[in-house]
């Protein structure tokens, strides 16, 4: 399971989108069938929010926002009970970092400001979760970083902003 996440984000990650959802499809079934849905197993329950994140990351990518708010969606809800069951836990909330920020780009391709607006709120405070855990993390600085980035953005849509898009 861990294997099969971990090359799905890398083909994420390389922009080989296709396969990524194909990788992480399989990586979802496999945690299912270990019991992440129903948190029997809470550490696939785990592994299958990160597996949801590097899928919404692809299919964001080939431009499928409907089905990748639906894998970020649900996986910030089954993330949610994963860390109410284990506070803290780290994979859980990378997961939730990784999903927030595709929420965010969708919502923002789809023009949706308040959605936007309040799942980048979510991102930067997950971000700085992380950043809290381990401050000399270079990843979490960097995150972070993009996180609020990411929200400094959001605020700078106005509906005369959004307008002129169109």
């Amino acid at each position: 399971l861990e294997l099969l996440t971990r090359r799905g984000s890398s083909q994420a990650i390389a922009n080989f989108n296709e396969d990524a959802v194909q990788t992480e499809t399989e990586a979802l079934q496999v945690a299912t069938d270990l019991g992440a849905k129903d948190l029997s197993n809470v550490d696939a329950a785990a592994f299958y929010t990160e597996a949801s994140g590097w899928l919404a990351t692809a299919l964001q990518s080939l431009g499928r926002n409907d089905e990748a708010r639906r894998a970020g969606e649900y996986a910030m809800e089954l993330g949610d009970k994963v860390l109410l069951a284990r506070p803290g836990n780290r994979l859980a909330l990378h997961a939730q970092e990784v999903n927030a920020s595709v929420l965010t780009g969708v919502a923002q391709n789809d023009l949706q400001v308040a959605a936007m607006l309040k799942i980048a709120k979510r991102s930067a405070d997950i971000s700085m979760t992380l950043y809290n855990l381990d401050p000399r993390n270079f990843a979490s600085q960097a995150n972070l970083g993009s996180a609020l980035m990411t929200l400094g953005d959001t605020y700078s849509f106005s509906p005369t902003t959004i307008n002129s898009f169109h």
